[in-house]
């Protein structure tokens, strides 16, 4: 996600932003995705990761919601969905989260939401400061 004339859209991420996303999702919710290699078929590349299973179901909208906020303590972004077309996105000090929805999420028997497939992006400054205009 990138601000363009003001404002907010995803643009397709090279193969060096994709695993920087993975390594940020693996540090900040404590995920272990692995980069297996690359598999070639022609001139196409395909990066190939694994991640472990994690037993659960997938929460309803408002158990994701509260969950983020109260037990991560994101702050819910006031933009139109960035990835699935029903998601929501999130901040957290200059982490911002997207496509966050019930499918890319687990909720444990324990009630712990466990993000497995959500899209991290690091801010700068100005963009931090651009997404608190828009309702962080």
């Amino acid at each position: 996600m990138e601000i363009v004339s003001g404002e907010p859209v995803f643009l397709p991420a090279t193969p060096r932003r994709y695993l920087q996303r993975l390594l940020l999702q693996n540090q900040f919710f404590g995920d272990d995705i692995t980069l297996c290699g690359i598999q070639a078929q022609g001139h196409d590349l395909r990066l190939v990761i694994e991640q472990p299973h994690i037993a659960g179901t997938a929460p309803d909208w408002t158990a994701m919601n509260e969950s983020l906020i109260g037990q991560y303590g994101f702050k819910r972004l006031s933009i139109p969905p960035m990835g699935h077309y029903r998601s929501y996105s999130y901040l957290w000090e200059d982490i911002g989260v997207f496509d966050v929805h019930p499918a890319n999420c687990v909720a444990t028997a324990a009630g712990i939401l466990v993000p497995i497939d959500f899209i991290l992006v690091r801010f700068d400054a100005v963009t931090v400061a651009e997404l608190h205009r828009r309702g962080a």
